[in-house]
């Protein structure tokens, strides 16, 4: 039964990369298209035709559906390491494939290359110096809004892109190969992260975490085949995760700001991280890990942006602040203009989405303050609400930073709901793309939108619910190790168990860092230590 379910989901996985080279490699190839310059819009590529939109749907809807099936299977597999290389193939596989694709819903990639040779080719500061300072360069081979802006990245991503750009110099092709080629390393050091953190957390859930993370659609295609930067980010926000499960705390709140330092949301997670770390530590041990952590950040953050600082009045980010688009904030301002100035529905809808989103930041707080919870669920709601209803300017590619959140969480009700905010997100670009185009003389934009993204954001809620999520077995594994419980309410007897290691005396270390058990020998302050049944966490969601 286990090897038909092995090779059932390797099969599963070999039929995506066959879906993604049919659909998108053959019809959009990158060497082709990348020589004539062709714009990357899927309607103009496939001159709107209705049975391009068909077929774009149809193949979304079918990888999508592969991808439910490999996750029905991969809970069955368990940690079976052949498979979970196999896992890993063939993801690389499809990731190839998609990297051999124009992008064809996302001129993302050309505004990198272009703002990269300002700071690689030009030697100008990106923060200062918008791409279209230089015309001669025929980098963005197309009309783009967003060529007269300088950049609203972080530094570290303007750094590596300088590096890319140089790399590609000459050559369109070869620019686009280069960045693709950077978010395929990012691809793969998330997979390593998930891994890692999946083998210290959980290792019957390793197949499923991996199936999870490397074949969403949504990151194959976005990272691959669009060349979005969000893996980048990502991987950052994976890695603070990775030290929190090995205890080196100090380095948690650097690694987020390492991921700010290449687009800016992270530090909405950082007073979090800095909260919880206090029911990790003591508090002399968390005022000394806030100082050492502070300065570890600032010192980052002095080096990677001290060059390149372009002062708060250019600033370019603070000016993307004031845009909206395809979010819950659009939504309320395209209904609160019919009965006010446009002006008003902006201020109006942008003070509502920021009290929610303090108020349900303060809710996440609040829990996970009180309840054992894991670093990587933590950050998942708060990033999850930000998309939901924080951010003014929503685009589909960013629910690839909830995916290996997600992967990482116990129970299957999480990665259901991004499973179907994924599928959504994808399919209102053919929305957008060939009804906004092909209905404009019967139907506007802004009713389009006002239908859609109720039905990107809400669907996923309804198919897969909220979830009330009961403390998993390895939270409360790890709390009752070691959690001081000075900013939450964990009996004191669990604060500082005394312990036994089960691994053997000659290992010196166990081979996961949660094989400890509660010893049932009197504790050195002649209190016994009695074991405690570990609660039953939510497996089905």
């Amino acid at each position: 039964m286990l090897r038909r379910d092995s090779y059932s989901l390797l099969g599963i996985g070999l039929v995506s990369v066959i879906a993604y080279a049919v659909a998108f490699a053959q019809r959009y190839p990158l060497v082709d298209l990348a020589r004539k310059g062709g714009v990357p819009d899927i309607g103009i590529l496939s001159d709107y035709h209705w049975g391009a939109a068909i077929a774009y749907g149809a193949t979304i809807i079918t990888v999508f559906a592969l991808y439910g099936l490999a996750l029905r299977l991969a809970r069955r597999v368990g940690a079976a390491r052949p498979i979970a290389w196999g896992v890993v193939a063939l993801g690389v596989a499809a990731a190839m494939v998609l990297v051999a694709t124009y992008p064809f819903s996302a001129s993302d990639v050309f505004l990198y290359v272009a703002r990269g040779r300002v700071l690689g080719v030009h030697g100008y500061n990106p923060f200062v110096v918008p791409p279209d300072a230089f015309p001669i360069d025929a980098y963005v081979p197309f009309p783009s809004q967003w060529s007269a802006m300088a950049s609203p990245y972080g530094p570290l991503w303007e750094w590596l892109a300088a590096l890319l750009a140089r790399l590609g110099d000459g050559s369109l092709l070869r620019s686009l190969v280069a960045f693709k080629g950077a978010m395929l390393a990012a691809y793969l050091g998330c997979i390593a992260l998930v891994a890692a953190i999946l083998r210290r957390r959980d290792p019957s859930r390793l197949v499923w975490g991996l199936v999870a993370f490397a074949w969403n659609p949504l990151v194959l295609i976005e990272a691959h085949a669009n060349g979005h930067n969000d893996l980048v980010m990502v991987l950052c926000v994976l890695l603070a995760v990775w030290l929190w499960e090995s205890k080196r705390y100090v380095w948690v709140i650097p690694a987020l700001v390492l991921g700010a330092l290449v687009k800016y949301v992270p530090l909405i997670l950082v007073p979090m991280a800095a909260l919880l770390l206090g029911n990790r530590l003591s508090r002399a041990e968390w005022l000394r890990t806030l100082v050492a952590t502070v300065l570890i950040a600032l010192g980052l953050t002095l080096i990677v942006f001290g060059p390149l600082w372009p002062g708060l009045d250019d600033w370019a980010v603070l000016g993307q602040m004031r845009r909206a688009h395809f979010s819950t904030g659009t939504w309320l301002i395209l209904l609160l203009r019919r009965v006010a100035p446009s002006a008003m529905a902006f201020r109006v809808a942008e003070w509502t989405t920021r009290l929610l989103f303090a108020a349900a930041y303060g809710v996440v707080v609040a829990w996970s303050l009180v309840r054992p919870r894991s670093l990587a669920v933590v950050l998942h709601d708060i990033l999850y609400v930000w998309l939901v209803i924080g951010t003014m300017a929503f685009g589909y590619w960013y629910i690839t930073w909830l995916v290996p959140l997600a992967a990482l969480i116990p129970g299957r009700s999480d990665i259901r709901r991004v499973g179907v905010f994924s599928l959504t997100g994808l399919l209102s670009v053919a929305t957008y793309t060939y009804l906004g185009i092909r209905l404009r003389d019967v139907v506007s934009m802004d009713v389009i939108t006002l239908a859609t993204v109720p039905l990107v954001f809400v669907t996923p809620i309804l198919v897969a619910g909220w979830p009330w999520r009961e403390a998993s077995a390895i939270d409360l594994r790890q709390h009752r190790d070691h959690a001081t419980g000075w900013f939450g309410t964990y009996p004191t007897s669990l604060a500082h168990p005394t312990v036994t290691q089960i691994n053997g005396p000659t290992v010196g270390v166990p081979a996961y860092p949660f094989d400890y058990e509660l010893s049932s020998e009197p504790s050195a302050t002649g209190g016994p230590a009695a074991p405690e049944e570990d609660a039953q966490g939510e497996q089905d969601g």
